[in-house]
């Protein structure tokens, strides 16, 4: 937290500060953005857009009880609201997208295994994502904070305006939620 409070303190004078920023957080935003719209261009767009808000801002931010980076998840957050508003058609992410990229692979094996295998990932994201249908959109959030973007509770108690000890509570009735309906898919009780 020390760290970060000098980076934005730097990065209030000096925009090439702003960098250091930008490299710590776009990761875990873009998991975050990503993993909610399901689309790579609107997320891209999105964390983008984040960052110039940010950028723009970053004289007028001060430190009332949130970190810099709850601000910016809180920042895309909001984004993701207007994109949601904007146009109710999210799309899923496709396979397509990696199959059209370049591969690097030695061999058709190679490539044939990297296939089969992300078959199975996307079969697997499918259905966890049709399962999470069942989940109130804060529940949505919390679980993609915490396992997407990999931010510890206190920061998410930050970004949603809630104690920890009312998210580990929601993040352990949506995963209850996410096991019911995973389980019902497979036959299971």
């Amino acid at each position: 937290m020390h760290q970060e409070k000098q980076l934005v303190k730097k990065a209030k004078k000096d925009k090439q500060s702003f960098l250091k920023l930008y490299e710590h957080y776009y990761p875990k935003l873009y998991a975050f953005v990503l993993a909610r719209l399901k689309n790579k261009e609107r997320a891209e767009d999105i964390v983008q857009e984040t960052f110039l808000k940010a950028l723009k801002n970053i004289a007028k931010f001060k430190w009332r009880g949130i970190s810099f980076g709850a601000w910016l998840f809180q920042v895309a957050q909001n984004s993701i609201v207007d994109s949601y508003r904007q146009d109710k058609k999210i799309k899923f992410c496709e396979l397509e997208e990696i199959e059209k990229s370049k591969t690097f692979f030695e061999s058709p094996e190679e490539t044939l295994i990297f296939k089969q295998d992300c078959d199975e990932q996307g079969q697997k994201y499918q259905k966890i994502m049709q399962a999470m249908s069942v989940l109130k959109e804060e529940e949505k959030t919390v679980l993609m904070l915490k396992y997407v973007s990999s931010l510890p509770y206190q920061q998410i108690s930050q970004i949603l305006n809630k104690k920890p000890e009312i998210l580990a509570v929601m993040l352990y009735r949506a995963i209850k939620k996410l096991k019911r309906v995973l389980n019902q898919e497979n036959g299971k009780k």
